[in-house]
Protein backbone atom coordinates (compact mmCIF):
# COMPACT_ATOMS: atom_id res chain seq x y z
CA UNK A 1 0.00 0.00 0.00
CA UNK A 2 1.01 3.53 -0.94
CA UNK A 3 1.98 5.73 2.27
CA UNK A 4 1.26 8.67 0.49
CA UNK A 5 -2.28 8.51 -0.86
CA UNK A 6 -1.95 11.34 -4.40
CA UNK A 7 1.07 8.80 -5.63
CA UNK A 8 3.76 11.50 -6.23
CA UNK A 9 6.77 12.59 -4.03
CA UNK A 10 9.89 14.58 -4.98
CA UNK A 11 12.80 15.43 -3.64
CA UNK A 12 13.19 19.16 -2.69
CA UNK A 13 16.83 19.24 -2.14
CA UNK A 14 16.32 18.87 1.38
CA UNK A 15 14.00 16.28 2.02
CA UNK A 16 11.85 14.64 -0.06
CA UNK A 17 8.17 16.02 0.13
CA UNK A 18 4.21 14.91 -1.11
CA UNK A 19 2.77 16.56 -3.96
CA UNK A 20 -0.43 18.70 -2.99
CA UNK A 21 -3.85 16.92 -4.18
CA UNK A 22 -5.00 18.51 -7.20
CA UNK A 23 -7.50 20.93 -7.30
CA UNK A 24 -11.02 20.43 -7.15
CA UNK A 25 -12.91 21.21 -10.57
CA UNK A 26 -16.14 23.25 -10.03
CA UNK A 27 -19.04 21.96 -11.93
CA UNK A 28 -21.42 23.38 -13.80
CA UNK A 29 -24.83 22.60 -11.84
CA UNK A 30 -26.95 20.25 -13.65
CA UNK A 31 -29.98 22.89 -14.10
CA UNK A 32 -27.90 25.46 -15.73
CA UNK A 33 -27.12 22.41 -18.44
CA UNK A 34 -30.04 21.51 -18.97
CA UNK A 35 -31.11 25.18 -19.90
CA UNK A 36 -28.33 26.03 -22.06
CA UNK A 37 -28.57 23.03 -24.01
CA UNK A 38 -32.67 23.69 -24.30
CA UNK A 39 -31.70 27.48 -25.63
CA UNK A 40 -29.24 26.02 -27.90
CA UNK A 41 -31.72 23.29 -29.41
CA UNK A 42 -34.24 26.03 -29.24
CA UNK A 43 -31.94 28.40 -31.70
CA UNK A 44 -30.95 26.01 -33.99
CA UNK A 45 -35.43 25.08 -34.37
CA UNK A 46 -35.71 28.61 -34.72
CA UNK A 47 -33.05 29.37 -37.21
CA UNK A 48 -34.22 26.23 -39.26
CA UNK A 49 -38.15 27.67 -39.29
CA UNK A 50 -36.67 31.18 -40.27
CA UNK A 51 -34.85 29.54 -42.83
CA UNK A 52 -37.73 27.60 -44.05
CA UNK A 53 -40.09 30.38 -44.04
CA UNK A 54 -37.71 32.45 -46.08
CA UNK A 55 -37.16 30.08 -48.42
CA UNK A 56 -41.07 28.87 -48.84
CA UNK A 57 -41.87 32.99 -49.25
CA UNK A 58 -39.13 33.18 -52.00
CA UNK A 59 -40.73 30.01 -53.80
CA UNK A 60 -44.40 31.41 -53.70
CA UNK A 61 -43.80 35.41 -54.34
CA UNK A 62 -41.37 34.17 -57.68
CA UNK A 63 -44.29 32.21 -58.78
CA UNK A 64 -46.91 34.48 -57.78
CA UNK A 65 -44.77 37.11 -60.06
CA UNK A 66 -45.38 34.93 -62.94
CA UNK A 67 -48.80 34.67 -62.95
CA UNK A 68 -49.61 36.00 -66.08
CA UNK A 69 -47.27 33.93 -68.35
CA UNK A 70 -49.43 31.90 -70.87
CA UNK A 71 -49.03 28.03 -71.12
CA UNK A 72 -49.08 25.82 -73.20
CA UNK A 73 -52.21 23.82 -74.18
CA UNK A 74 -52.97 20.60 -72.60
CA UNK A 75 -55.44 17.96 -72.95
CA UNK A 76 -58.30 18.54 -70.24
CA UNK A 77 -57.65 15.48 -68.10
CA UNK A 78 -53.34 16.75 -67.63
CA UNK A 79 -54.82 19.99 -66.89
CA UNK A 80 -57.04 19.19 -63.78
CA UNK A 81 -54.46 16.62 -62.60
CA UNK A 82 -51.78 19.93 -63.31
CA UNK A 83 -54.17 22.17 -61.04
CA UNK A 84 -54.38 19.72 -57.95
CA UNK A 85 -50.76 19.05 -58.15
CA UNK A 86 -49.96 22.75 -58.23
CA UNK A 87 -52.68 23.50 -55.48
CA UNK A 88 -50.90 20.78 -53.12
CA UNK A 89 -47.14 22.36 -53.58
CA UNK A 90 -49.19 25.24 -52.69
CA UNK A 91 -49.80 23.50 -49.75
CA UNK A 92 -46.62 22.53 -49.23
CA UNK A 93 -45.29 25.46 -48.92
CA UNK A 94 -47.64 26.74 -47.06
CA UNK A 95 -46.77 24.36 -43.90
CA UNK A 96 -43.19 25.87 -43.81
CA UNK A 97 -44.91 29.44 -43.63
CA UNK A 98 -44.70 29.84 -39.80
CA UNK A 99 -43.50 33.43 -39.63
CA UNK A 100 -45.85 34.79 -42.47
CA UNK A 101 -49.22 34.02 -41.31
CA UNK A 102 -51.15 36.68 -43.59
CA UNK A 103 -49.76 34.90 -46.95
CA UNK A 104 -50.28 31.63 -45.32
CA UNK A 105 -53.93 32.37 -45.15
CA UNK A 106 -53.91 33.62 -48.70
CA UNK A 107 -52.13 30.75 -50.20
CA UNK A 108 -54.37 28.11 -47.75
CA UNK A 109 -57.34 29.62 -49.74
CA UNK A 110 -55.56 29.58 -53.21
CA UNK A 111 -55.15 25.98 -52.88
CA UNK A 112 -58.63 25.13 -51.81
CA UNK A 113 -59.90 27.31 -54.61
CA UNK A 114 -57.86 25.25 -57.28
CA UNK A 115 -59.28 22.39 -55.78
CA UNK A 116 -62.48 22.93 -56.05
CA UNK A 117 -61.78 24.80 -59.07
CA UNK A 118 -60.41 21.52 -61.12
CA UNK A 119 -63.47 19.41 -59.53
CA UNK A 120 -66.34 22.19 -61.21
CA UNK A 121 -63.94 22.55 -64.18
CA UNK A 122 -64.51 18.54 -64.19
CA UNK A 123 -67.90 18.75 -63.70
CA UNK A 124 -68.82 21.13 -66.04
CA UNK A 125 -67.57 19.53 -69.13
CA UNK A 126 -69.81 16.62 -68.51
CA UNK A 127 -73.14 16.75 -70.48
CA UNK A 128 -75.00 16.85 -67.29
CA UNK A 129 -73.54 20.12 -66.30
CA UNK A 130 -75.86 22.84 -64.27
CA UNK A 131 -76.50 26.31 -63.84
CA UNK A 132 -76.00 25.88 -59.98
CA UNK A 133 -72.35 24.36 -61.10
CA UNK A 134 -71.53 27.10 -63.62
CA UNK A 135 -72.98 29.43 -60.89
CA UNK A 136 -70.10 27.99 -58.54
CA UNK A 137 -67.74 28.03 -60.86
CA UNK A 138 -67.43 31.92 -61.79
CA UNK A 139 -67.70 32.05 -57.46
CA UNK A 140 -64.66 30.17 -56.89
CA UNK A 141 -62.95 32.19 -59.94
CA UNK A 142 -63.70 35.26 -58.01
CA UNK A 143 -62.37 33.58 -54.95
CA UNK A 144 -59.05 32.47 -56.88
CA UNK A 145 -58.43 36.10 -57.82
CA UNK A 146 -59.09 37.46 -54.51
CA UNK A 147 -56.70 34.60 -52.70
CA UNK A 148 -54.30 35.44 -55.52
CA UNK A 149 -54.60 39.21 -55.05
CA UNK A 150 -54.03 38.61 -51.18
CA UNK A 151 -51.15 36.90 -52.00
CA UNK A 152 -49.15 39.56 -54.03
CA UNK A 153 -50.10 41.78 -51.35
CA UNK A 154 -48.44 39.44 -48.91
CA UNK A 155 -45.60 39.14 -50.88
CA UNK A 156 -45.14 42.66 -51.92
CA UNK A 157 -46.26 42.99 -55.30
CA UNK A 158 -48.23 44.66 -57.33
CA UNK A 159 -51.81 42.73 -56.42
CA UNK A 160 -53.06 42.35 -60.03
CA UNK A 161 -54.67 39.01 -59.34
CA UNK A 162 -54.53 36.26 -62.06
CA UNK A 163 -54.48 36.70 -65.74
Amino acid sequence: MNPYPYGQVFWNGMSWQQLPPPPQRRHLPAGLIGVLAALGVGLIVGAGAAAANAYAKHTICTSMESTGTHRPAMAEADAISSVHDTADRMRDYGRLLVFDRSLKSAIDGLAADLDELATLSGALTSSAASTDSLTRFFQVISAVNTHARDAQRACGLPADGIA
